[in-house]
């Protein structure tokens, strides 16, 4: 589909799928045009450069009034959106040079936009007329609108497949009371896991260990003797020794980290991922979660919840929300996600099925089958499948005709309109007291 040119394509694939192979494969191929990879997250670009160097591809790290070519060019998500890269876009368009633009990562144009000025000026890049391909193991059926609309996009084609990771066993326990801390006791069970079990490699395997603050990384990385990753650990060069000391280190398997650390990272021996306590989100979990079992052999992902934890009853209006995209109301997809994610903490249901449920199409509802790793809750494989949960939604497709252009004007002129509304409103304003 991607070599046949369909101008809008969104790639959902789970973590470790092989979704990269869709930008490294192209560039490979007898008189390929150029792809152009826009990646959201600078950390990745050293995992990434030695996995295209890996596959003997050459790519070339776009700067500002850089004007060489390669077959693959790599481009900043802050430098897409800058008048330079742009102007750089559409002479190749113009010689017939580009063939298409491909997000990695493109979940963050929703989950970072609150925070992240450079992800969402990076959707201006739609004014090119070129194919663009969107690749995310993590789009929930219940973001993928407003991922739509702030990408702007006209009817994309989809393709969504099943988010499970067969090869993981999923795990929820809380520490006990009188045992020491919650970070104490995580440390515990971590060093008990990895001496006592008799799972790991010590040569080559990996644990990363997930708290919500820098504090916590700090003082749970005291009592391993190992290292941080989080927003404070230096310019990206210094985080990126971070993770290859680590990753090189014969005696040392812990890593400390925040959400800070790159999503997309891609060491294929992460055995163990621990979350400290409950995770923001549930795609935030399962990105992190995602780091483990690269390799397609057994891995492990361990949420260690406070003594105390139990689920908040977490309400709406009573009026529903399917209609109302985050954009509107950025609160409202931050609700949508606790539910998720304490939905599956709460233990009442298959890991997997909470997990299927927010992340995967109604289709790919499903629990732990034959075959698989069981989780805590199933214990064993079952033989017959769940089935769907509710109505499938039909998601129509555009044409193969340039739609980016007119998306963002539409999108600019909506901004006009109610700049405008505003503007009117001030005039009133004078001839009124306030106070009363």
């Amino acid at each position: 589909m991607i070599m046949s040119w369909t101008e809008q394509v969104v790639v959902m694939l789970p973590t470790g799928a092989g979704e990269s192979l869709l930008f490294m494969l192209p560039p490979t191929l007898t008189d390929a045009g150029i792809t152009v990879l826009a990646v959201p997250l600078v950390a990745l670009r050293g995992d990434l450069l030695r996995r295209l160097r890996d596959l003997t591809i050459d790519p070339l790290e776009w700067l500002p009034g850089e004007r060489r070519e390669a077959s693959l060019i790599l481009v900043t998500a802050e430098a897409a959106s800058s008048r330079d890269f742009l102007k750089h876009a559409r002479s190749l368009i113009a010689q017939q040079k580009l063939d298409r633009i491909v997000v990695d990562e493109c979940h963050l144009t929703v989950t970072a936009a609150h925070y992240r000025v450079g992800i969402v000026d990076m959707t201006r890049i739609r004014v090119l007329r070129a194919q663009f391909v969107y690749l995310t193991a993590t789009l929930p059926p219940s973001m993928q609108e407003e991922f739509i609309d702030r990408n702007h996009l006209l009817r994309p084609t989809s393709i969504r497949a099943s988010s499970n990771r067969s090869n993981l066993l999923y795990m929820v326990q809380r520490v006990q009371i009188g045992h020491g801390s919650h970070l104490e006791q995580a440390a515990a069970e971590t060093r008990d896991a990895w001496e006592r079990s008799g799972l790991f490699n010590a040569s080559r395997d990996k644990t990363i260990l997930y708290v919500r603050t820098r504090d916590e990384a700090s003082e749970l990385a005291g009592i391993f003797g190992c290292a941080t990753h989080t927003a404070r650990s230096g310019s990206t060069a210094e985080k990126t020794q971070v993770i290859a000391r680590w990753i090189a280190s014969p005696t040392q398997p812990f890593l400390v980290a925040t959400s800070a650390f790159p999503e997309g990272f891609d060491y294929p021996h992460v055995r163990l991922v621990i979350n400290v306590n409950e995770p923001d989100s549930l795609v935030l979990f399962a990105q992190e979660s995602g780091r483990a079992g690269r390799d397609g052999e057994r891995a492990y992902s361990l949420v260690i919840l406070p003594s105390e934890w139990k689920a908040m009853t977490i309400s709406t209006d009573g009026q529903g929300d399917g209609m109302i995209l985050a954009t509107q109301d950025e609160s409202l997809g931050k609700l949508r996600e606790r539910r998720a994610m304490q939905q599956y903490l709460d233990d009442r249901q298959c890991f997997r099925t909470s997990l299927s449920e927010h992340l995967d199409a109604p289709e790919h509802r499903r629990w732990c089958m034959a075959g698989e790793v069981p989780c805590d809750i199933c214990h064993s494989g079952h033989e017959d499948t769940i089935g769907p949960n509710g109505r499938q939604q039909k998601i129509e497709t555009a044409n193969n005709s340039f739609t980016g252009e007119m998306m963002v004007q539409r999108a600019r002129q909506q901004d006009l309109a109610e700049l405008a509304g505003y503007q009117e409103d001030l005039k009133v304003v004078p001839s009124i007291c306030l106070l009363c």
